[in-house]
């Protein structure tokens, strides 16, 4: 497994209540999840040349800078989702399971309290890799949050429902 980025160490320090022990903790596949997404890739590169074009003819006034920034935000997409998973941290504690961002300067912690988790699901993105799918049940309102583009998944989430059972 790679180095966990400090700031990412300090947050988890500071979320874990007292006595609180630490499962097993992991982080995103990066490179699965931008890959993922490189379709973009594909459709950007023609989305602005057409854009161009459409703009020096003048077939669009107004909404050219619309055009424009879909193209944009279509290349940069996947290296900014890439950036995002080097910056985040997946923890199954023995109380709950934990998703830490310190991704673009925020810092944020999001829990699933396991009395609240109903139902594990897992998709499968590519061979061993998945998305691990924690969805709670609150009074009126159904959640879905889980762990995005997991190594092993199965294992996982077997490791969670184990927990979760005792």
């Amino acid at each position: 497994m790679s180095r966990i980025p400090t700031p990412l160490i300090k947050l988890l320090k500071n979320s874990l209540f007292e006595n609180e022990r630490v499962i097993w903790q992991g982080r995103p596949d990066a490179w699965t999840d931008m890959m993922i997404m490189r379709v973009f890739w594909w459709i950007a590169p023609p989305w602005l040349v057409l854009s161009a074009f459409a703009i020096q003819k003048g077939w669009v006034d107004q909404s050219a800078f619309f055009f424009l920034m879909t193209g944009v935000i279509m290349l940069v997409g996947p290296v900014a989702l890439y950036i995002t998973d080097l910056q985040t941290l997946f923890v199954i504690t023995d109380r709950r399971a934990l998703i830490l961002r310190t991704a673009w300067g925020k810092k944020t912690a999001t829990s699933s309290w396991f009395e609240q988790i109903a139902k594990l699901d897992v998709f499968l993105v590519k061979d061993h890799v998945g998305h691990l799918d924690l969805i709670s049940h609150k009074p009126n309102k159904i959640r879905h949050e889980g762990f995005r583009c997991v190594k092993q998944v199965e294992k996982v989430r077997d490791l969670l429902q184990q927990t979760l059972d005792k």
